[in-house]
């Protein structure tokens, strides 16, 4: 989330807290990409809109040096407390405009959409992700997808919708050429192709078939560009 984000997100956010600090569960997707791409265990590794810190405890146990951030001060607070005194440094910044050193992180993780809601720009954070990563670095993010099936007839609509009160990004594959600005190697992953088939209902395997017309897409992008 960003500074320059609609008030009407940040309000969103704001009246969810407790929502976000009760939430303990860990994805499928979230599970194995992050083993497949974050390999070194003992690396830094930059957590962007952290929120209540749903995903934190998973990597912690893996060994990671993190970092989380979020741009609510409410978020980082109940993030600590979920957390407790386990090595994380927590902050309260702006994902488009952070205050690290360049090269700063091996690894970078703006999990669950999070990215959609940085406005009006969602590659102002894209820039900085770049800007921190060292050069053999991973910024791993996911995004809502233009050709979601239950929203396609929107798609010529714009890059922004309203998901549940919320203004938000919507991505395309076509986004690879945008983020090859930022970064020399990008790869988009259907959400759904991640999912393990016991964890699947119907919905999810007619999806399957048709894996670009999901809700969402994971964006692999590693060798940043120096702008």
């Amino acid at each position: 989330m960003s500074l320059e984000t609609k008030p009407e997100n940040r309000e969103y956010f704001r009246r969810h807290v407790p929502v976000y600090a009760s939430a303990t569960y860990w994805r499928d997707d979230e599970d194995v990409l992050t083993r497949r791409y974050f390999t070194d265990s003992h690396a830094s590794l930059l957590v962007l809109g952290c929120g209540g810190g749903r995903v934190l405890p998973p990597l912690v146990k893996r060994g990671f040096k993190i970092t989380a951030i979020d741009i609510e001060p409410e978020m980082v607070a109940a993030a600590k407390t979920k957390c407790g005194d386990n090595g994380i440094q927590f902050s309260t910044q702006d994902a488009a405009h952070l205050d690290f050193s360049d090269r700063s992180f091996k690894y970078i993780f703006f999990p669950f959409h999070g990215i959609d809601y940085v406005e009006p720009d969602i590659y102002a954070a894209v820039r900085e992700a770049a800007r921190l990563l060292e050069e053999d670095g991973v910024f791993i993010f996911n995004s809502h997808n233009r050709f979601y099936l239950k929203k396609l007839h929107r798609v010529f609509s714009g890059t922004h919708d309203v998901y549940e009160g919320l203004i938000t990004y919507r991505t395309t594959p076509m986004d690879i050429i945008k983020l090859r600005r930022f970064f020399t190697d990008v790869h988009a992953i259907p959400r759904i192709s991640l999912l393990q088939k016991e964890h699947t209902n119907f919905k999810d395997r007619c999806y399957r078939l048709l894996p670009w017309l999901n809700k969402s897409t994971y964006f692999v992008c590693r060798g940043p560009r120096r702008l």
